[in-house]
């Protein structure tokens, strides 16, 4: 499997094909930044809502004859049919090699509750194929209307999840982070609630300006929530509306393009892990704290001692670039 869009059109050449060269032009950030942040918050919407249209959330939909488990649930008795097609080739998630794979990692969860019972197999190494996609894991299922066996591997390439429009919130939080760089932002985030989700964040918001503006101010504007699976803009409360009780979520900054443009490479502006928890749920902090288990301090150090170990390292990964 290869896309069909070459490195020399990219990501953003993608976008101007499917969304439109003018749709495309309204979103690039040194056209939209500049704008008031109600403005901002449509065009966003606007965006989000085609990227759900184009990329469905998967579950287990057959290859061969479309069928799903989601939309067709088992009925008393139907479990008497299903054989365990188990064997050596199939693997456990404890055993597959591990590539620094953090939005597989992330949606742990979230993947075992979509996985249904008798049509998940199991977790296979991915085809030589898949591995161009940087795909770390296959999920196997096989069909209960027609026994055939379908392949979703977990792929980390933006251009291959365009091509099979295939995921769910980690491959398309990191697709929507990716096309939001492509496009121009900077300040973007990748937020992950420990539990069983991801999704993106954007500084936003009357006074933001884009990297190319030399009267740009760090600081000014806020994180707004982005979230493709649910085409959700500025809702940070949503999931404490399903009735999520939040406990660790963390927003993640890569600074290394701001800190790779600067002659003494530091960007201290924006940490490079934050815990926003409380921005997502109305609870307090004391009913937060209560639900780790942990004190607030322990928590605020380990993110801070964190922070810092990834400065570090990103300012020797800049030092090597430069030299």
């Amino acid at each position: 499997l290869l896309p069909r869009w070459n490195t020399r059109l990219g990501l953003r050449g993608w976008i101007e094909n499917e969304y439109g060269v003018e749709n495309t032009h309204a979103l690039m950030a040194n056209e939209l930044l500049v704008k008031s942040e109600r403005e901002q918050l449509e065009t966003f919407q606007l965006f989000l809502d085609w990227f759900r249209g184009k990329f469905p959330y998967f579950h287990d939909a057959c290859d061969t004859c479309g069928a799903s488990c989601k939309d067709a649930p088992l009925s008393e008795g139907d479990d008497d049919e299903i054989v365990d097609f188990t064997n050596g080739d199939i693997i456990g998630s404890n055993n597959v090699q591990e590539e620094t794979d953090i939005e597989m990692e992330s949606c742990q969860h979230e993947d075992d509750k979509d996985n249904d019972y008798f049509s998940f197999v199991g977790y296979i190494g991915p085809s030589p194929g898949e591995r161009l996609g940087n795909a770390s894991r296959t999920e196997l299922y096989r069909c209960r209307s027609c026994s055939a066996f379908t392949r979703f591997p977990r792929y980390n390439k933006a251009l291959w999840v365009t091509q099979t429009r295939r995921g769910r919130c980690g491959e398309y939080s990191m697709l929507l982070y990716r096309m939001l760089r492509s496009l121009g932002y900077e300040k973007i985030r990748w937020v992950v609630d420990w539990a069983d989700h991801v999704w993106v964040e954007v500084l936003l918001g009357d006074g933001v300006k884009s990297k190319s503006d030399a009267t740009e101010e760090i600081g000014i504007g806020r994180w707004v929530h982005l979230d493709p699976c649910e085409a959700a803009v500025d809702n940070p409360l949503l999931y404490s509306s399903w009735g999520k009780n939040q406990t660790y979520l963390m927003a993640f900054y890569d600074p290394y393009a701001m800190m790779a443009s600067t002659s003494d490479g530091k960007d201290s502006s924006i940490q490079p892990v934050e815990d926003v928890t409380l921005r997502y749920t109305n609870d307090g902090i004391d009913v937060v704290t209560e639900r780790r288990g942990i004190p607030e301090q322990s928590v605020a150090e380990a993110v801070k001692e964190v922070s810092c170990k990834m400065m570090s390292k990103l300012k020797d990964v800049v030092a090597v670039t430069k030299s």
